[in-house]
């Protein structure tokens, strides 16, 4: 079991977060990524290649265009607005973490009264409870089920409602 919890010098990303390595100079693996990138990103590009996007993506004429995966945050919030001025027919989906709060529901409210469908998503919460023990007691973080769930969700959605797009944050 891990008792000690590293952070990133840069980013303050905890080691206990799957996929992450804090190297001996104390900047994590995903920061280590990014410098080696070197790049700046061409915007107006990126703008063009999204266009394109929607474009071939509306023309499938499906019930919804995308799937965003949410949490009523400003990242998500702004996603669902952009995905809204391409045009763009979302289905917001949240993973209803047992910690969500006042503000947060009301963020999420906020995020719906936009104008999407949403599916608030969550799962018993005595199986939960019990996933997030062992990941605290393993892992040191009982948020590693959560961020399973909304990495798994989106997808599984997408397949089953036959939605060709995730857009994710």
């Amino acid at each position: 079991m891990k008792t000690n919890i590293s952070y990133c010098v840069k980013c303050i990303i905890p080691d206990t977060r799957p996929g992450i390595k804090i190297y001996t100079d104390g900047i994590c693996s995903a920061c280590k990524s990014h410098e080696r990138k070197g790049v700046e990103t061409d915007w107006e590009v990126r703008r063009e290649a999204f266009t394109t996007l929607v474009s071939q993506v509306k023309k499938l004429n499906r019930d919804y265009d995308c799937v965003i995966p949410v949490s009523g945050g400003k990242d998500s919030t702004w996603q669902v607005v952009k995905c809204l001025e391409y045009g763009l027919h979302p289905l917001a989906i949240t993973w209803r973490s047992p910690s969500r709060n006042e503000v947060g529901a009301r963020n999420l409210e906020n995020l719906i009264s936009l104008g999407v469908d949403h599916i608030d998503f969550s799962i018993n919460p005595h199986v939960e409870k019990k996933f997030m023990l062992v990941s605290l007691v393993e892992a040191g973080d009982c948020a590693i089920p959560m961020h399973m769930a909304i990495f798994n969700i989106p997808p599984m959605m997408a397949l089953k409602m036959n939605i060709p797009l995730i857009i994710w944050g």
